[in-house]
């Protein structure tokens, strides 16, 4: 499930610094397993992957754009944004924190289509890439905190 494991010393205190690959963030299911392996009393970093399937999706969205296939590019822009709503309504138990989500979801894939609407750049399509661990770091830390977990 941990990708790889490091500890660093700070302060004289330990410091792990866990990652997480996009199956292991793959589902709500997934998600939710995350919890006790980063709730320990132990001061940690987490670092998390896209969902699985979202990188490979944002690629064939910039390769679209790029194309010059600005319809097709929104159509799977869409189909992604629809398939993270449905992560948050399974992902969150409470009303407040679906709606957070999908008031996030919305947010980003609204930033990821004002590219099919202007001139596109390498430097944008990194932007578009780094979309899906922005996500999933986001989708957890609003899981910790709907559980009472602290996190930031």
């Amino acid at each position: 499930m941990c990708r790889f494991f490091y500890k660093l010393k700070q302060n004289m205190n330990i410091v792990k610094i866990m990652k997480f690959g996009g199956t292991s963030v793959g589902s709500p299911d997934r998600m939710r397993a995350l919890i006790p392996l980063i709730t320990d009393n132990d001061r940690k970093v987490v670092v998390l992957s896209a969902m699985s399937g979202t990188t490979n999706s944002l690629v064939e969205i910039t390769d679209l754009i790029y194309g010059g296939k600005l319809n097709e590019a929104s159509n799977k822009i869409e189909v992604l944004r629809e398939k993270y709503h449905k992560v948050i309504d399974d992902l969150y138990s409470t009303d407040p924190f679906k709606k957070t989500g999908h008031e996030f979801i919305d947010s980003h894939f609204g930033y990821i289509n004002n590219f099919t609407l202007r001139a596109f750049t390498r430097i944008q399509e990194k932007a578009i890439h780094a979309e899906g661990e922005l996500i999933s770091t986001s989708l957890l830390h609003q899981l910790l905190l709907e559980s009472g977990i602290k996190s930031v």
